[in-house]
């Protein structure tokens, strides 16, 4: 018949189902002002307590130091071509930390991955203490 609409089933329109581009424009505005809102959020805390300039840095140094352990770790245990290595957890802890607190540190590896790995953490350590200097001076003023 004339007019006949084909059903739901069939790839007929619908008026319950909305157009896909209209779910990917809500939901990007949704992330966008999750995001802003945490934003907000942020900066008011960062500004209301006085310990929280300090709390970041922190944050910083122990995320760098985790983050540089476990894939030195992990590239320390995948090239093991010469047989098993012992090489512990607190070992890689140790040396992430003392590539970001010392910036000669890596310079003393012999293998090139352990090298780079070395030299991020370093850039990393270098940035915090940079966090860190403008943390001291912002506190100060």
């Amino acid at each position: 018949p004339a007019g006949a609409v084909a059903p739901l089933w069939l790839g007929g329109p619908s008026a319950l189902a909305p157009d896909s581009d209209d779910i990917d424009t809500r939901i990007v505005d949704w992330a966008v002002n999750i995001i802003e809102t945490l934003n907000y959020r942020f900066d008011n805390w960062i500004e209301l307590n006085e310990w929280s300039y300090f709390a970041v840095v922190l944050g910083t140094v122990f995320l760098w130091v985790w983050l540089g352990a476990l894939v030195w770790y992990y590239v320390i245990h995948r090239d093991d071509t010469a047989g098993p290595i012992y090489f512990p957890l607190s070992e890689a802890i140790w040396k992430a930390w003392g590539c970001l607190a010392s910036s000669s540190t890596h310079t003393r590896e012999v293998q090139t991955s352990s090298r780079v790995i070395g030299a991020m953490i370093t850039v990393g350590g270098l940035a915090s203490f940079s966090l860190l200097t403008g943390t001291i001076s912002a506190s100060v003023s």
